[in-house]
């Protein structure tokens, strides 16, 4: 596929993320627990109390349609630690959190650090027993925990051992914390029939997949039937073009290198794309953000 007909692809996928409508046929609630296991926080002081879930910018849309299905909250522009804009779906009112979130959240929390996080929200705002880990892992689980916490990228290292001069390869991964390694073991053995590798980098352990066999065979069928609804299916729609070429061994020319590195800019370009529609939206409720921002 050439360049401009991925561009053309990506335009047409670009529009289509820029209604509400677009998402809801995706979200259920165990796409939502996963989502909310890679990106979601509970939070609060005394009185104070919020459920929260951060996104860049760019997904305004995809918190705008979780608003709609869970019928409760509102959307808050900020700037992210990074600098980056993001978006911010937030609730707070004591009574929905009670009635709402607690219940779909109860005794389905996987991570360590988000089912500490939460027990201790629940006993200090509700005075409510801690819950426990009874999540079986289904496909749209998974869904939203890499919608979160997962990546698709190419890796273009210099090899000797390759006549280009370099070594290309399609990555799979998904980033925890170190106390995270038996979830990542489940879901490797459960998605994936154990075709993986770990990797270390600082406190956090990354399931990582490279083999093109095991990509082609178990990773890419699995997201082609399950749509992943974060600017991260942009990364996934230029990651399958370098999947294709690394398949046919078009990776092993310098031209073609050349192309990848192209299509690897790309992700980077398309991540951070906010379209014109969201700032219209954003400027609504930070109107003083027009004179800061164009």
């Amino acid at each position: 596929m050439t360049k401009q007909k991925i561009l053309n692809q990506l335009n047409v996928l670009l529009d289509r993320r820029l209604k509400i409508d677009y998402y809801l046929p995706y979200l259920s609630k165990d796409w939502f627990i996963g989502f909310v296991e890679a990106e979601g926080g509970f939070y609060g002081k005394g009185n104070q109390i919020i459920f929260s879930i951060s996104q860049h910018l760019s997904d305004w849309y995809l918190l705008a349609a979780i608003k709609e299905y869970l019928g409760v909250g509102k959307l808050i522009p900020n700037y992210r630690k990074d600098g980056r804009l993001g978006v911010e779906f937030g609730l707070a009112a004591r009574e929905t959190l009670k009635n709402v979130i607690v219940p779909l959240m109860s005794n389905q929390i996987w991570t360590f650090k988000k089912l500490n996080q939460f027990n201790i929200w629940i006993k200090e705002h509700f005075d409510l027993p801690p819950t426990e880990n009874n999540l079986i892992i289904t496909k749209e689980w998974l869904t939203g925990f890499v919608d979160g916490d997962g990546s698709f990228f190419i890796k273009i290292s210099k090899s000797s051992k390759h006549k280009c001069g370099y070594n290309v390869r399609a990555v799979f991964d998904i980033t925890q914390i170190d106390s995270e390694k038996n979830l990542l073991m489940n879901i490797g053995k459960t998605f994936f029939k154990n075709h993986y590798t770990f990797s270390k980098s600082g406190s956090a352990i990354h399931l990582v997949i490279t083999d093109i066999e095991i990509l082609r065979s178990y990773v890419e069928p699995f997201f082609n039937q399950n749509r992943l609804l974060t600017r991260k299916y942009l990364d996934y729609i230029i990651w399958q073009e370098v999947l294709r070429k690394i398949e046919c061994k078009e990776h092993l020319t310098e031209i073609s290198v050349s192309f990848i590195r192209e299509l690897r800019d790309l992700q980077h370009l398309h991540r951070k794309q906010i379209h014109s529609t969201i700032m219209d939206q954003v400027f609504i409720i930070r109107p003083s953000w027009k004179t800061r921002l164009l």
